[in-house]
């Protein structure tokens, strides 16, 4: 009865409405043009017998030049007056009728993108009627609200020329943007995307020597590596080390994917290629709702789609090795593709140099990539790519050693490899001005292995040959479907929301055998180093603003089974951002994460091994309370100083629970390594602890056309306890590094940029071996003491900082547009450690120092055409 009570009502205002415009009619010609809108109320107030009441308050009295030429009912006819504004007639009785007006507004939305196809991550749209400011997103996608009537909107990207949009609208509307490429940059007037948009902290995708790498091939990343947090420098380290954090703690995000591993053996490029990327979204004081699985930053990689219009191509070559890639269309306008290979000969430029890698006979090194990408654009606001990538690289290093006595011959082999393997699959839908959709498919296989290969040949023992083979193994499967809206309330409210499911396959096995293991595959066989685990999650994020104060509240539900168990966590987000006059900004953020996957590393001297292992009964999942607070200052239009500090609280760290090398790196026939009796061994072999990281940022950034310069200083510790470790006292982590700096700069004149960089790094913390013990077997006739450490990463091995300098120079061959990089690594020839090992000499041990590059020469040249 209730609602059809409602129905009744509705229907019978509908009637009166309808019957209150039928009774009164405008003719053309009755009501004169010209005039304002209070003059048109009064004549037609005089025209038809009637009083109409209304504020002059709630409208702008506006000159009204034209008028319908139609007959129309009297409400048809104001809302024709008052075109931009939303308006209610009520009729009071036969001869009185009240008017309001409440300010209307339209929303423009839609992609902007370069004129060959390529969306513009980050661009500005001024509506130069009011002044405000929007930003396009990561998928090049804006929204802003305005009033109907007269639009002047203004795009901008950096590299690109403006373009406007002049028009009179009176409905909302979808437009998209396309800039042309352009080699003379526009005047911008200095616009902080911070607050508009605080979470879009998109990098610039520009051809600068700041990215280059050891031997001067470029990785998008190092300008991620400029900021303050990020540790600078460590050759040989995997993965970025942000506030005092681990690698495994970051989320990398390739097209929708989460990755692994990002670094190429020795760290010296990752696997995302330049001349590939479109944009780099990176974002370190906590995450938004919207990202999750991981405790720390966040680093979004996006592939460009593909030119539309034509086929392009570059060829990089130089002392790294070769990269290509082409992209162009395949129909015009509709399907694209992007095509990137690259393959190291890095291996032929260190043979020659091979003695300065300390003691090794033989170095194998080397890696590869291909990647390809296929973009269908079905319409203006609907579009499916499909990304593939595959890369692998290696890392073997061979040593003989003769002890000073003659009695005891040492050789070991060490390696290191690893594979990813992806497949995303991403379809894009702008439902309607307000509302847009992502669906996001794929599936990414990670393996990384360790492999170390002694022998001992002791005349002492009667020339008796002993073996040791150290084996770490991670194999990692993902499937994940998402699906993700974004909508828009209003200028100033947005909404996030999506659900996702995620399932991983996981087989971690460590194996150790006092004999050469022939076939390494036949150890993962089994089904105890096989776990399967699947996530079900979702999220609800916000985005609010209000004059100078933006706040983005969010949360992250995610219900984790494992091993038959289940695993639910609820993970709140805030990040609020204040603007305090024009030229300061204040932010602070709050979240808690849970991450299920760990990453377990040797704590000791040798080659960096990992492996992989997920949350299960015995080893929950990480946790983390984040807390950052930051501001940017600035000091006059080139220079902008910020300041931030940031505290970390973590929960259910884990970590190997003996405290010598696991990959027995410590060259002794017989130690007190964890001895693995079977592949899941790794979960009894591990503890669980807390951790804390703090620190302090502040960083001075000063551009203008021609220099860019910035000084960035990072203060920041991190330690974790275990109570079954070192009796429950707390332990620097080898992630503890307390100061960081990075200075650098680039210079433009005409053709050339100059550039140098230099890094500063504390060493990074290790456990070394340095107290005798008793054994009950009788080592001394092997010439063997055993010792073991005084407490977990007990010593630091020695700073890293280095300077390079880089020099590039334009020019062109006929048609083709070229560049020349050169410069030098490490300038003054400082040779920071690898890794460190030790060999027992009779009643000495003695440390050798592994470095992996000296002063270096860096040199490419780029084509393109």
């Amino acid at each position: 009865m209730t609602y059809k009570l409602i129905l009744s009502v509705v229907f019978f205002v509908i009637t009166i409405n309808s019957i209150v415009h039928a009774q009164i009619t405008i003719f053309p010609g009755e009501i004169s043009q010209n005039q304002s809108r209070s003059a048109i109320l009064t004549e037609i107030g005089q025209l038809k017998k009637i009083t109409i009441s209304y504020s002059s308050s709630q409208f702008e009295n506006t000159i009204i030049r034209s008028l319908p030429q139609v007959p129309l009912d009297l409400y048809q006819f104001l809302k024709e007056v008052f075109d931009d504004y939303v308006i209610t007639l009520n009729q009071i009785n036969d001869e009185k009728y009240v008017l309001t007006a409440k300010e209307a507004s339209i929303s423009i939305s839609g992609y902007v993108s370069s004129t060959d196809g390529e969306v513009l991550a980050g661009a500005t749209i001024i509506n130069l009627n009011n002044g405000s400011v929007v930003f396009a997103d990561d998928n090049g996608f804006y929204f802003l609200e305005t009033k109907p009537g007269r639009l002047d909107l203004e795009a901008r990207h950096v590299g690109h020329s403006l373009v406007h949009l002049k028009d009179v609208r009176k409905k909302s509307f979808i437009h998209n943007f396309s800039l042309k490429n352009t080699s003379v940059l526009p005047t911008f007037t200095k616009i902080d995307k911070q607050l508009t948009d605080p979470l879009a902290e998109i990098l610039p995708n520009e051809n600068t020597i700041l990215k280059n790498t050891v031997f001067g091939d470029k990785d998008p990343l190092n300008i991620i590596r400029t900021n303050p947090g990020v540790l600078p420098g460590g050759e040989g380290i995997s993965g970025l080390t942000i506030r005092g954090s681990s690698p495994d703690q970051n989320l990398i995000l390739m097209e929708g994917m989460p990755i692994y591993e990002i670094n190429h053996t020795g760290n010296m490029t990752s696997i995302f290629m330049d001349e590939s990327i479109r944009s780099i979204d990176f974002m370190k004081s906590g995450m938004p709702a919207r990202y999750g699985g991981r405790l720390n930053s966040v680093i979004n990689i996006h592939l460009k789609d593909g030119n539309n219009e034509q086929r392009t191509s570059s060829l990089n070559t130089g002392l790294q090795g070769i990269t290509f890639f082409t992209q162009g269309p395949i129909s015009k306008e509709k399907i694209t593709y992007a095509i990137t290979l690259r393959q190291s000969w890095i291996n032929n430029i260190l043979t020659p140099v091979k003695k300065n890698f300390n003691l090794y006979n033989g170095i194998d090194i080397g890696y590869n990539d291909a990647q390809i990408k296929l973009c269908y654009k079905i319409k203006t606001t609907q579009k499916i790519s499909v990304a593939y990538y595959m890369g692998r690289d290696k890392l073997t290093l061979s040593k003989k050693t003769q002890l000073s006595n003659d009695s005891l011959n040492v050789s070991s082999s060490n390696s290191f490899s690893s594979s990813n393997r992806l497949l995303s699959i991403n379809y894009d839908h702008l439902l309607s001005n307000r509302l847009k959709l992502n669906v996001q498919a794929g599936l990414l296989n990670y393996d990384v292995l360790s492999h170390g290969s002694y022998s001992y040949l002791s005349e002492i023992t009667d020339t008796s040959t002993n073996y040791l083979d150290v084996i770490n193994k991670t194999r990692v499967a993902d499937k994940q479907v998402t699906v993700n809206m974004d909508y828009y309330l209003s200028e100033n409210v947005k909404i996030k929301y999506g659900l996702g499911y995620v399932q991983h396959s996981y087989n971690p096995a460590a194996k150790q055998s006092l004999s050469r293991i022939d076939n390494i595959e036949e150890i993962w066989n089994g089904p105890d180093s096989s776990v399967l685990a699947k996530e079900f999650y979702g999220y609800l994020e916000g985005n609010l603003r209000y004059k100078n104060l933006a706040i983005v509240p969010g949360i992250y539900a995610i219900n984790y089974t494992s091993d038959g168990s289940t695993f639910p966590s609820l993970q709140p987000r805030l990040q609020v951002f204040y603007r305090l006059g024009k030229k300061i900004q204040l932010s602070a953020s709050y979240s808690k994460s849970v991450q299920y996957i760990h990453l377990l590393t040797s704590p000791g001297l040798g080659l960096p091994s990992e492996l992989w292992v997920p949350s299960t009964k015995k080893i929950p999942a990480e946790d983390v309370d984040y807390w950052s607070i930051g501001s940017k200052i600035d000091l006059n239009d080139n220079l902008r100083m910020t300041l931030a500090t940031y505290y970390k609280n973590f929960g259910n760290v884990i970590d190997y629970s003996e405290p010598v090398d696991n990959l027995l790196n410590v060259i002794n026939p017989i130690s007190v390594t964890p001895i693995f009796n079977s592949q899941r061994d790794w979960e009894r072999k591990t503890v669980l602890g807390v951790g804390t990281s703090y620190g302090y940022e502040a960083s001075l950034n000063y551009s203008n056309e021609k220099i860019k310069t910035w000084l960035s200083y990072h203060y920041g510790r991190s330690f974790r306890t275990f109570n079954d470790i070192d009796l429950g006292q707390r332990f620097s982590t080898k992630f503890d590094k307390p100061h960081n700096v990075s200075l650098g700069g680039t210079y433009l004149y005409k053709s050339w940029q100059f550039g140098f960089n230099w890094v500063y790094t504390s060493g990074q913390p290790f456990t070394i071996a340095d107290e005798q013990f008793q054994s009950p077997l009788d080592l001394s006739l092997l010439g063997v003491r055993l010792v073991k450490p005084s407490g977990r990463n007990n010593y630091r091995m020695p700073a890293f900082h280095q300077l390079s300098l880089n020099v590039g120079h334009d020019f062109a061959i006929g048609e083709i547009k070229s560049k020349l990089n050169f410069g030098i690594y490490n300038v003054y020839n400082r040779l920071n450690s690898f890794y460190i090992y030790s060999i027992q000499d009779e009643d000495k041990t003695r440390f050798f120092k592994v470095s992996i590059f000296p002063i270096l020469p860096q040199l490419n040249i780029v084509f393109n055409w």
